[in-house]
């Protein structure tokens, strides 16, 4: 028996066993009614709406295993040309305001905008979420979504966009998706980005984004961070005690 390949061996089985890739799934909720780590923003309205909108703020931030996402209120002001689903050209992107409220997150894209995600002529809004690692997107919620012509300005309805493109910002080039009535939907096909965007652009339609769930793979971890089973451990400790005895035989 050659011992030293045994233990070398016995280590190698033992760290491999540990390093292969894990996907993990989270859900990332934007519901200050239902998640407690967020602080519910005040809409503008009334008299101090100038104020309030000057309050909310540009982003929102949430951390979970393993992962950051950020959120951005966003708009384009004007239209988007696009052909086979990605965007050949396409009004000027501007920064808005983003909010969290129950039912979910709302762009405001000025003190006199509605605090949901809506869509008109001149502005069509979107909520941009950025991630710290490449996600695949498998499923988003929305609140105040109608899918009845007799809701809140409804039916509503919603495109989804990912940086194709892979240059850091939605814009052409990048994904853009048919207009889509479903709450919720999880129809994404498998495509895989660090940058998404969700946007209102059919005239009427009114939403918040309640929730967006991600998968992601953990890259493999270096061996010497991986942790070793007690078995491992005890399978080493016994070869190198037969090593021992082997050199006292000997000697």
């Amino acid at each position: 028996m050659n011992l030293k390949a045994l233990a070398a061996g016995a280590a190698l089985a033992v760290v491999a066993s540990g390093a292969s890739a894990t996907t993990i799934s989270t859900t990332f909720n934007l519901d200050c009614y239902t998640n407690g780590s967020l602080s519910c923003n005040t809409a503008p309205g009334g008299h101090n709406k100038v104020t309030e909108f000057n309050n909310l703020p540009d982003q929102i931030q949430l951390s979970q295993a393993g992962i950051t996402a950020t959120f951005k209120g966003k708009y384009f002001a004007g239209g988007v040309s696009f052909s086979n689903n990605m965007i050949t050209s396409h009004a000027p992107i501007k920064n808005g305001k983003i909010g969290s409220y129950s039912q979910g997150a709302g762009v405001n894209n000025s003190p006199y905008d509605d605090h949901q995600a809506d869509g008109d002529d001149r502005f069509n809004d979107f909520i941009q979420a950025s991630f710290d690692k490449s996600v695949k997107v498998t499923e988003v919620v929305f609140g105040l979504f109608s899918n009845s012509p007799y809701g809140y300005q409804g039916p509503d309805s919603f495109r989804w966009l990912y940086d194709k493109s892979a240059n850091g910002s939605i814009g052409v080039g990048d994904h853009f998706s048919d207009e889509i009535g479903s709450n919720p939907f999880s129809g994404f096909g498998g495509a895989e980005s660090d940058l998404w965007a969700f946007a209102a652009f059919t005239k009427g339609s009114e939403w918040k984004l309640k929730s967006i769930t991600v998968e992601y793979h953990d890259p493999d971890g270096s061996p010497g961070v991986i942790p070793l089973p007690a078995a491992g451990w005890m399978l080493l400790s016994a070869l190198g005690g037969m090593g021992a005895l082997r050199r006292y035989r000997k000697g």
